[in-house]
């Protein structure tokens, strides 16, 4: 405690990095009286901190809350509580409500008090700028994680604060079990611009929860992430949420009219292809939103499904003439030109590896140029 005061108030260490204070992996730090002077020094450090504050491992008991209160009001913008007791709720609420500046607020693996739970969502709601909420492990009964889910709904996504943020959710690991209600597919169908990531992993969602989701994404084009591993899903589940955004029989021109650019993350384990069609997305330090390159990244999906039963040639020619499909591999040839950042090849039969992949692995499916080659019938004469 004595180390991290000193670094708080030394300026030019603090600048530069995230900082982690007595993040204890094995067991929790019980409340200990003879820790409160250092307490108090930590505080009093705290006064000229103004980024990131990562409590993990140590109880922070109701005398430490309450001085820590006032200066994590003014000085943070950035709150995480991993293991830290049932008092955490309590003072997330009063940052929330003190300190205008914070953006993400994560708590994770504390015992939830559900009865503070609608307080909490009601002041994120109310906050200026905070957006970014991870309640992850907080619940360890389904239906009680399924409760908190309901009370975000009612609170964040159909509250009417005046705000018009865009929330981050993660309610990862928390044992939610839906029996049957559908407030999950309900907020996804909204499609509402409050709801831009919704983190679902590790709980115990199962098909049906799936197929009401999967059927809520056809009409969303705002949610640009949903995470789903580590649920009860087989590959019905998975088939109804990933064929929801894009199914294999689709044609070209479905997709060119497609808005969806929802990135799924589904357990790979069931074999089938997961599309990444981020709204937004990072190269380098550049943020990019390029919706013609997400298209081209559609249309390379659509011609691997195809690649692995050489069905290409004959659909393209159903869909587009056969005239036009024999010019199509110079058009392929630029359309996989342009997402070589983001395609790998392999040579498993109609399948892709879907990473950000280095240039030199890219390898277009050449099933389509073979199968043109193929189908044309040219004499010796005319050659």
């Amino acid at each position: 405690m004595q180390v991290t005061t000193l670094m708080l108030r030394s300026p030019d260490e603090v600048d530069e990095y995230r900082m982690e204070f007595l993040q204890h992996h094995k067991a929790q730090l019980r409340h200990d009286e003879a820790l409160v002077p250092y307490w108090q020094q930590f505080t009093s450090a705290l006064e000229s901190y103004d980024g990131d504050l990562v409590f993990g491992g140590i109880e922070l008991h109701s005398s430490v809350i309450d001085m820590l209160g006032p200066a994590l009001a003014t000085c943070i913008t950035s709150l995480s509580l991993h293991d830290v007791g049932r008092g955490w709720i309590d003072l997330a609420i009063g940052v929330i409500g003190a300190n205008s500046s914070l953006k993400n607020l994560s708590c994770s693996a504390n015992p939830s008090r559900m009865e503070r739970a609608f307080d909490l969502f009601s002041s994120v709601a109310d906050h200026p700028t905070l957006s970014e909420l991870t309640l992850r492990k907080v619940c360890s009964d389904g239906a009680e994680g399924y409760s908190l889910f309901m009370l975000a709904k009612i609170c964040l996504l159909d509250g009417d604060s005046g705000s018009a943020k865009a929330y981050r959710l993660d309610f990862s690991g928390n044992s939610m079990t839906s029996n049957g209600a559908t407030h999950i597919a309900d907020a996804i169908a909204s499609n509402s611009t409050r709801l831009v990531k919704l983190d679902l992993k590790n709980n115990q969602l199962t098909d049906s929860d799936a197929q009401a989701i999967g059927q809520a994404l056809r009409g969303n084009t705002t949610l640009e992430r949903l995470s789903m591993q580590d649920n009860e899903l087989t590959h019905v589940g998975v088939a109804a949420i990933h064929d929801a955004v894009i199914s294999p029989g689709c044609t070209f021109q479905s997709i060119l009219n497609s808005e969806h650019m929802v990135s799924i993350d589904l357990p790979y384990s069931i074999g089938k292809l997961c599309p990444d069609f981020k709204r937004k997305y990072f190269y380098g330090d550049e943020q990019l939103t390029d919706v013609e390159d997400i298209e081209r990244r559609k249309i390379c999906y659509i011609f691997a499904i195809r690649h692995g039963s050489g069905t290409n040639f004959k659909l393209l020619c159903k869909e587009l003439g056969d005239l036009a499909a024999k010019l199509l591999p110079f058009a392929i040839k630029q359309v996989f030109d342009c997402s070589h950042k983001y395609l790998a090849g392999n040579h498993n039969v109609g399948k892709l590896n879907w990473c950000r992949c280095r240039e030199e692995q890219h390898v277009p499916p050449l099933s389509i140029a073979h199968e043109i080659l193929r189908s044309w019938e040219v004499t010796k004469q005319e050659y």
